[in-house]
This record gives structure tokens, sequence and C-alpha cells, in this order.
């Protein structure tokens, strides 16, 4: 369940809901992490600018996450995050349903995705942050199936995104956010990210 819906307070449907009918079928996480190598190793592509303060409060969402679980932090890293805005343009560009991001969308990356319904006349502020606390929310799913090592299991529990976010080899993160509004007013807000190393490897120890 990868998109929600954005509710005005005035519509007497209060909160974040998850909408209903927005894919044919779910969309599982597991198709968003493939390939295993790294990224970009130069330290050149480090984060050497300010982080605008959606993007610092979903970097500490996660290593405050990895704080709680011993696991060194992210640091943020721009050719990531410059990977992860193509992709969240073309979701936007394409006004698409179905986020999964396939191997050729993000070579040697591994990643997540969020998709937000906004109604009419109502915002969603600070969506990286958002999309973060639904990753890191996961771990209520999760369940350790032995030595804590990850199991395409996970998958089908539905914590496989947070099992990426926390994943003890991977060391850098780009998270990038895209939308588009139709003609009716509803806006539709994606969120990607992006990590390297890549996580979610079978039979390999989560954190």
């Amino acid at each position: 369940m990868l998109f929600s819906t954005i509710f005005n307070p005035s519509s007497l449907l209060m909160g974040l809901q998850l909408l209903s009918g927005v894919m044919a079928s779910p969309i599982k996480e597991s198709d968003i992490s493939v390939d295993a190598r790294s990224v970009d190793t130069n330290p050149s592509s480090l984060a050497a600018r300010d982080l605008s303060w959606d993007q610092s409060q979903a970097l500490a969402l996660h290593n405050g996450r990895r704080q709680v679980l011993g696991i060194a932090p992210l640091v943020w890293d721009t050719g990531l995050e410059a990977a992860a805005q193509t992709y969240v343009q073309s979701l936007a560009d394409t006004k698409a349903s179905n986020i999964i991001s396939k191997i050729p969308t993000r070579p040697d990356q591994g990643g997540n995705s969020r998709g937000f319904t906004v109604f009419p006349g109502d915002k969603l502020d600070n969506p990286l942050r958002r999309a973060s606390e639904n990753w890191l929310g996961q771990q209520s799913r999760y369940k350790n199936y032995g030595g804590n090592r990850y199991y395409q299991v996970h998958q089908l529990d539905g914590a496989d995104s947070f099992t990426q976010a926390v994943w003890r080899a991977t060391t850098k993160v780009g998270i990038a956010t895209a939308r588009y509004t139709d003609a009716r007013g509803f806006t539709t807000v994606y969120v990607v990210a992006r990590y390297s190393v890549r996580g979610n490897i079978p039979g390999q120890v989560i954190w």
C-alpha cells in the first residue's frame, strides 16, 4: 500500500487514510530494490550544500532509527538525490499509478517509494518526512525469521521498505519528490528514495 490520501479536515474525513482503488493491484516494495552493487563512490557526490528542512528531517528520521538499532548513520548523497529526482519526475510527468521502480530506472541502487493523493484545497507539507515515517513505520510488521537476516517473506509482510532504510551496509541516501494536479484539483505527490549500497539481499544480515 504505497498511496495515501490527504483530506481537508473540514471534509469530515479526518487525517491520513489509504486511498482505495488507486491501482488495479497492490504495489509491493519488493519490486523497488533489485541490484546489489554500490552507486557512485566519488566523495564529490556527497552533499556539499545545506539540506532543506524536509530533506534534513527525512535524513534525521532514518538516522534516528538506525541509531536505536546500533547502525552507523547515512549521509545525504546528491548523486542519489539526482537519480531519485529523475525517476520521481517521470512518475509525475506520466501521471503514474504504478510507482514500482524496475532495474533500468535505478542501476546499482536500492530504493523506496511512496505516493500521496491530496484533496482540492488541502496540501501535503514535508512529503519526504511523511514518506520516511511510512517506510520506518513498517518496523511494526518486521519479523525475525532467523539470524536477523533478510528473506523474501519480508516482502509479503510489507516490511521491506523498513529493512532497506535500516540496512547495515547502506551508507548513503538521496530522496526527491514531484507532483501533478489534475483537472479536478486533486494533487498526486510522489516520493522516491535511492540508497547505496542496496539492501534487501536474501540471506544477508539486515542490521
